[in-house]
C-alpha cells in the first residue's frame, strides 16, 4: 500500500496539475496502480496531508504540489522544534522541583505515622460516604 502511495505521489508531483479521481485512476493505470485502490490511496494521501483536495463545482479536485511537499516539511518542523521548546522548558522545571524536594528532609516516623493515620481516617470516612449514598 505504501508502494502505491509513494507511486502515486512522485507521479502528481512529476505532473504538477490538477486531477479528478478519474484521471488519477487512469495515471495510476500507466504506473501501475490498479484503479479500485486508486481512490483509497489518494484519501490516505489526503489525510497525510501529502495531497490536497477541494470541491470546485460539482468535481473533486486533487492536487500535489513539488513546493507543498517543502512548505508541509516546514511546518512539521516549526512544530516539532515548537514542542521540543517545550518539552525541555518542563524538564527544566521538574529538575528544579526535584532538585527542591530532594534538599528537604524526609519525614520523621512520627511524621510517617500521623500521616499514615490521616490517611486510613479519610478511607474510612470515603466508605462511609460510599454507603450512605448506596
Amino acid at each position: 500500500f505504501d508502494e502505491k502511495k509513494v507511486t502515486l505521489l512522485a507521479a502528481m508531483q512529476g505532473e504538477a496539475s490538477f486531477f479528478t479521481l478519474k484521471e488519477l485512476e487512469t495515471l495510476g493505470k500507466s504506473k501501475g496502480v490498479i484503479p479500485q485502490a486508486v481512490k483509497d490511496v489518494v484519501e490516505s494521501l489526503v489525510a497525510d496531508d501529502e495531497v490536497q483536495s477541494d470541491k470546485v463545482g460539482s468535481q473533486l479536485l486533487f492536487w500535489a504540489l513539488p513546493s507543498q511537499r517543502t512548505a508541509t516539511l516546514q511546518n512539521k518542523r516549526q512544530k516539532l522544534e515548537a514542542e521540543t521548546k517545550h518539552l525541555q522548558a518542563e524538564l527544566q522545571k521538574l529538575q528544579a522541583e526535584l532538585t527542591q524536594l530532594s534538599s528537604q528532609p524526609a519525614p520523621t516516623e512520627e511524621e510517617a505515622a500521623t500521616l499514615r493515620a490521616q490517611a486510613a481516617m479519610e478511607r474510612k470516612k470515603c466508605e462511609q460516604l460510599r454507603s450512605e449514598i448506596q
